[in-house]
C-alpha cells in the first residue's frame, strides 16, 4: 500500500517528531463512540466532534471544498473526489497533490482566507478548515457543515490519525481510514524505533 502521502513532506516529517511521544496511545482511544453510527443510518444526519465543537451533517457528503492541505492529503489517500481547493502559486504545491492545481477544481480561497462568494457558488455539503483557515470556521459554517482539522503541535501524530478516522467516518470510508491510520502510526513508530533503541 503507497505510504501516507504527509509522511513525504519536509515540514510533516519534522512535525512527527513533535508528536511521537504519544504513540504510546492507543489508536482506538482516540476515537469518539457517538461519531461511529450505525452502518443503517449512513445516510442519515450524524453529528461528528472536531476541533472547534461539533458539526451535524445531513449525509455522506458529495460535494467537498478544502482550505487545507494536510486534509486534502487525507482526502486524496481515501480516494476521495473534491470539487473545491485552495488557491496556490504552482511552487507551493506538493508533488503528489499537483493534479488539484488544474482547472478542474473550482478555487475557494487561499490557505488563510476563504473566498466567501466562491463557496456560496460551489454550494458544498461539506467545507474543510484546517490551522490557518480555522479563524473563518463561523463565517464558512454559516455557508454550509464545515468542520476544523486543526492539528497543531501537540500530539500532532495522534491528531492526524483523529482526523483520517473522522473523516473515514463522515464519508462512510472507514475500513479505509482505519489502514490508513495503522499505516501512519506504524511508520512513524518504525522511524522512531532507532532512537528508542
Amino acid at each position: 500500500m503507497k505510504a501516507f502521502n504527509a509522511l513525504r513532506h519536509p515540514l510533516a516529517a519534522l512535525s512527527l517528531a513533535v508528536g511521537a511521544a504519544t504513540l504510546a496511545l492507543p489508536l482506538a482511544a482516540q476515537t469518539r463512540a457517538s461519531d461511529a453510527p450505525p452502518v443503517a443510518a449512513a445516510t442519515a444526519s450524524r453529528t461528528f466532534h472536531h476541533a472547534q465543537g461539533q458539526t451535524t451533517i445531513a449525509a455522506v457528503p458529495q460535494r467537498i471544498a478544502v482550505l487545507d492541505l494536510a486534509a486534502l492529503d487525507i482526502l486524496d489517500g481515501l480516494g476521495v473526489e473534491v470539487a473545491g481547493v485552495p488557491t496556490l502559486e504552482a511552487q507551493y504545491w506538493p508533488d503528489y497533490l499537483k493534479k488539484y492545481s488544474t482547472s478542474q477544481f473550482t478555487p475557494v480561497g487561499d490557505l488563510f482566507q476563504p473566498d466567501l462568494e466562491a463557496l456560496k457558488k460551489l454550494q458544498p455539503d461539506l467545507v474543510i478548515l484546517g490551522g490557518r483557515s480555522a479563524s473563518k470556521f463561523q463565517e464558512v459554517s454559516a455557508i454550509a457543515p464545515t468542520i476544523d482539522l486543526s492539528s497543531g503541535s501537540t500530539a500532532f501524530v495522534p491528531t492526524v490519525a483523529q482526523n483520517i478516522l473522522l473523516l473515514g467516518r463522515i464519508l462512510n470510508r472507514e475500513p479505509q481510514a482505519s489502514e490508513r491510520a495503522e499505516s501512519l502510526l506504524r511508520q512513524v513508530r518504525e522511524l522512531h524505533a532507532p532512537a528508542r533503541a
